[in-house]
C-alpha cells in the first residue's frame, strides 16, 4: 500500500471518528433534554393525595430565557418557577409546597413575580415551607418570608435585605465594535437617569435613590408581614448586611436551623400528613446554545452586546454583593 492510499484510509478513519462522535454527542443531547422533561422525582413515596411538591429556586432571579442546543427557547428562571408554583397550586393531590432556595437574589420585578405567586400558593389553603441551602440571601429571603416555616442550615447566608441598582455604559464597546446609538427623545423633560451617578446631588441620582427607596421600603413590608415582625425592628436590621443561618434564627428571620430532614418532617407536620409524597417538580430548563457558545468563540464584545441588549438600560435589583 502506498503512503498516499495509507493517509487516505487514515484520513477516512479520523473522518469516519469524528462523525461518530458528533453522532454520540447529538444523541446524548437529545437524550438528555428528553429526561430533562420526562416526568418529576419521586424521594419518598407516600399517598398520592397527600403530595408535596418540592420546588427548586436556584441560581440568580431572572426573567431573561435560555437556548437549548437547537437555538430554541427555553422559558426563564422565573417563568419556569411560577409555572411549577402554579401547578402546585392547581393539583387537588397537593396539600403542601416545599420550596428549595439557594439563590443569591436577582431581578425586583422577577422576585416579586415569584413571591406572588407563593401567596397565590397560600391562599389555597396550602402549607408553604422553606429551606434554604447555601444561601437565600436578597431576593432569596424576599421569596422565602411568606413561607409558613423556614428551615435554614447554620452556614447558610442569607438576609442581605436591600436593594441596588445597576446599568452599563455601552458607549466604549459600541464605539469598539463600530455600532452607533441613535436616539429620538420628546422634546420636554429629557432626564439621562444614567448621567452624573458619581454625584448624589445630581437629578438622575435623586431620582434613582426615590426608586430604590420604595423598593427597599416594600421589601421591609414583606419580611415584616412574612414574618410578623415591627416593621421598626426589620428596618433596624435590614442594612444590606448578611447573616449566618444562626444570627437569622437569633434575629427572627427563619424558625428552625436545620437542613433537608426537618424541612421534610416539618411540612408534614403543618399539613398534617401522615404518609407523604414527595415530588421533586421537575425543571424546563436544559440543554445550552451552540449558537451562543460559538458567539462567544468568535466575537466575546458582540456576545456582551447579545446579552446585555435583552435587558433594559437599567434594573433594581434584590441581589447579595460581597
Amino acid at each position: 500500500m502506498s503512503k498516499k492510499q495509507k493517509l487516505f484510509l487514515f484520513s477516512l478513519i479520523i473522518l469516519a471518528l469524528l462523525i461518530a462522535c458528533c453522532f454520540m454527542f447529538f444523541a446524548f443531547t437529545i437524550i438528555t433534554a428528553d429526561l430533562s422533561v420526562s416526568g418529576d422525582d419521586t424521594f419518598s413515596s407516600g399517598s398520592t393525595d397527600q403530595t408535596v411538591a418540592v420546588i427548586d429556586v436556584d441560581g440568580v432571579i431572572t426573567s431573561l430565557g435560555a437556548s437549548d442546543f437547537w437555538g430554541n427557547e427555553l422559558p426563564g428562571m422565573v417563568t419556569d418557577t411560577v409555572d411549577k408554583l402554579e401547578r402546585a397550586k392547581n393539583d387537588d393531590n397537593v396539600k403542601a409546597v416545599l420550596i428549595r432556595v439557594d439563590s443569591p437574589g436577582g431581578e425586583v420585578y422577577g422576585t416579586r413575580i415569584i413571591y406572588n405567586k407563593i401567596k397565590e400558593v397560600q391562599e389555597e389553603g396550602k402549607v408553604v415551607v422553606v429551606l434554604m441551602e447555601s444561601q437565600a440571601a436578597s431576593g432569596g429571603y424576599y421569596i422565602s418570608a411568606p413561607a409558613d416555616w423556614i428551615v435554614a442550615s447554620e452556614m447558610t447566608l442569607t438576609g442581605s435585605i436591600g436593594v441596588r441598582f445597576s446599568g452599563l455604559d455601552l458607549s466604549g464597546l459600541y464605539e469598539k465594535v463600530g455600532v452607533e446609538e441613535v436616539e429620538v427623545v420628546n422634546s420636554e423633560g429629557d432626564l439621562k437617569v444614567l448621567t452624573d451617578l458619581a454625584d448624589k446631588n445630581s437629578e438622575g441620582y435623586k431620582v434613582l435613590q426615590s426608586v430604590a427607596d420604595d423598593y427597599y421600603d416594600n421589601f421591609v413590608t414583606v419580611v415584616a408581614e412574612g414574618r410578623g415582625l415591627d416593621k421598626s425592628y426589620v428596618i433596624s436590621i435590614a442594612d444590606g448586611r448578611v447573616y449566618s443561618g444562626m444570627q437569622a434564627y437569633d434575629n427572627s428571620l427563619i424558625d428552625e436551623i436545620g437542613e433537608s430532614k426537618e424541612a421534610v418532617a416539618k411540612v408534614a407536620e403543618l399539613a398534617d400528613l401522615d404518609d407523604p409524597n414527595f415530588v421533586v417538580y421537575d425543571s424546563s430548563l436544559s440543554g445550552f446554545s451552540f449558537a451562543s457558545s460559538m458567539l462567544k468563540l468568535i466575537s466575546p464584545e458582540l456576545d456582551i452586546i447579545n446579552r446585555v441588549s435583552n435587558q433594559p438600560g437599567i434594573q433594581g435589583y434584590y441581589l447579595l454583593t460581597l
